[in-house]
């Protein structure tokens, strides 16, 4: 009898089935990896951000009140290029009840409730 070597219909399309389960599983870790790098480097700016205002203050000795944060990359805190997308944006700094600060993120200084 006369066998012929080679793969049949059902074992081609089987293993292009299996590639592409492989392929999906794989692109989607990715794209879950890079959301979750994005969220960890808005994270570290808006840490870079509040330390820089949490200085600031002490420094200046503004109390509490909003700070734009022009005014902390003028005072040679924050490096423009690192803080590009927060520029027009404003440090909240809310004196809390035991008697510690907090630095917040706002839109406007207007906006005492609702962070970015």
């Amino acid at each position: 009898m006369n066998k012929k070597k080679g793969f049949t219909l059902i074992e081609i399309i089987v293993t292009i089935a299996l590639l592409g389960i492989i392929g999906t599983v794989i692109a989607i870790n990715v794209v879950g990896l890079s959301k979750k790098q994005d969220t960890h480097e808005v994270d570290r700016l808006k840490s870079s951000i509040e330390a820089a205002a949490e200085a600031y203050e002490h420094v200046e000795d503004i109390g509490t009140g909003c700070l734009k944060i022009t005014t902390l990359i003028e005072a040679g805190y924050l490096k423009e290029n690192n803080v590009a997308e927060y520029k027009d944006k404003f440090v909240l700094i809310k004196e809390n009840s035991d008697n510690t600060k907090s630095y917040e993120i706002v839109d406007s200084c207007d906006q005492e409730a609702t962070s970015n």
